[in-house]
């Protein structure tokens, strides 16, 4: 194997107090100690460099272009790039994967992510695609308040959807022509709550609004209206104490 060794020992001069790495014949002296250090590298690890960038005080690992301090390179298996412990089958660490940062977590082989942030800064625990700031797939706990809106939520939350249709046999005159109601709904708190707030929230296919007829302490009545008949859905979030 052809390497860059310096000839001799007795080939580097020893330097003076007003010499820098830069100075000659140091800078050369130096690119080939760097040289030496990776053929080094290149026979003890089995072919996969551990490149030094002198120049621009860079390491790379598994790359011979590091843009960054340290820098790795596409790893064997295309995704996992530092092991914190791993016995061959098992593996905890972190890598790329589909322009992911992955967390994996796994007593079996296989890559098991468990936590991904993807490069909308979603976060997936146990979702490998997440589609909001924070998807998890699986319960939650937590031993401390939940807050929407920065609001405490301490209670129960109750979260739904209604379907909901429109049509003639509901006309409403005392909002003009062509306005349509559905039929009474009522959502209502658990056995033994009483409801905190609500908030409803119309999807529909047509322009369309919800007005509360009737409320108590445990349940909400309301109808869906609409400008022409329309169909959709009607999400609640309840916060029941």
């Amino acid at each position: 194997m052809a390497t860059n060794f310096p000839s001799s020992a007795d080939s580097f001069t020893n330097p003076t107090t007003s010499d820098t790495l830069a100075s000659v014949p140091h800078a050369s002296q130096h690119a080939d100690v760097n040289d030496a250090v990776e053929a080094i590298e290149t026979a003890l690890l089995d072919g996969a460099p551990l490149h030094i960038d002198d120049a621009n005080e860079r390491v790379g690992i598994g790359t011979t272009t590091p843009n960054h301090s340290l820098s790795f390179g596409s790893p064997a298996d295309g995704t996992r790039s530092l092991a914190l412990w791993e016995n061959g089958t098992a593996f905890y660490g972190l890598g790329n994967d589909t322009n992911r940062l992955a967390f994996y977590a796994s007593n079996a082989s296989g890559t098991a992510e468990r936590m991904v942030i993807d490069s909308s800064g979603n976060v997936g625990i146990n979702d490998t695609t997440p589609s909001y700031t924070l998807d998890v797939n699986g319960d939650i706990n937590a031993t401390g308040d939940i807050r929407v809106g920065g609001v405490a939520v301490n209670g129960n939350l109750i979260t739904g959807s209604t379907y909901y249709f429109t049509d003639n046999s509901q006309y409403a005159p005392e909002y003009g022509s062509n306005y349509y109601r559905t039929s009474l709904y009522t959502i209502s708190a658990p056995s033994g709550k009483s409801i905190s707030s609500v908030q409803l929230t119309v999807r529909s296919s047509a322009p369309a609004w919800v007005t509360i007829t009737a409320q108590s302490g445990s349940s909400y009545s309301y109808y869906v209206w609409s400008k022409g008949a329309s169909t959709g859905y009607v999400n609640y979030f309840l916060d029941c104490r």
